[in-house]
């Protein structure tokens, strides 16, 4: 290969490698409230080339039911957040839409909190989300994609951690000697 042609090559995957994404990011951090009830706290990151004024984020009729809008400061009253629930085989869905400014490019919504009831067996499962223009004169679809969740570990978790590690500790340490006998 000569020279030009990796100069070339090397320039290309420069400038291609530096393209902005565009994309909206939601990630949720889920706790077990008690029995089957969950609550997610919602983290709206915006990487689109223009504020999001409206989203919504859809739970499959599958698995939830009893869904609440819990609302929070960081939200804020210029958001009009409702809740539909699921119905025989419709998701329900949590759909938010400001009047003001929304969440400006490069800025972020956090603590935007639902709480429902999960059947799954598990912990909760991948919700979808979409974000619309409202500016269109009809709603026109500007991004959508999977919520990214995360589950917080039951406080017994860290017991584990603490056994697990004080074990590890002590093997370092080498054998603890716990009778001696002498013959």
């Amino acid at each position: 290969m000569s020279m030009q042609k990796m100069l070339f090559s090397f320039i290309c995957y420069l400038v291609l490698s530096f393209q902005p994404a565009w994309a909206t990011i939601i990630t949720a951090t889920t706790s077990n409230v008690s029995g089957n009830t969950w609550e997610s706290r919602y983290t709206i990151n915006n990487n689109t080339g223009s504020a999001i004024k409206w989203f919504t984020i859809y739970f499959d009729f599958n698995h939830y039911s009893n869904l609440v809008y819990i609302p929070t400061a960081e939200v804020g009253v210029d958001w009009d957040v409702f809740s539909v629930e699921p119905f025989l085989s419709s998701d329900g869905f949590v759909d938010a839409f400001s009047f003001g400014d929304g969440i400006g490019i490069g800025q972020s919504l956090s603590n935007f909190v639902v709480r429902y009831q999960f059947s799954g067996q598990y912990l909760p499962v991948m919700q979808s989300f979409e974000v619309y223009d409202p500016d269109a004169p009809e709603p026109t679809l500007l991004d959508f994609g999977d919520v990214e969740i995360t589950a917080v570990p039951q406080p017994q978790a860290l017991w584990l951690f603490a056994t697990g590690f004080i074990c590890l500790l002590l093997k370092r340490r080498g054998p603890v000697p716990l009778i001696r006998c002498r013959i």
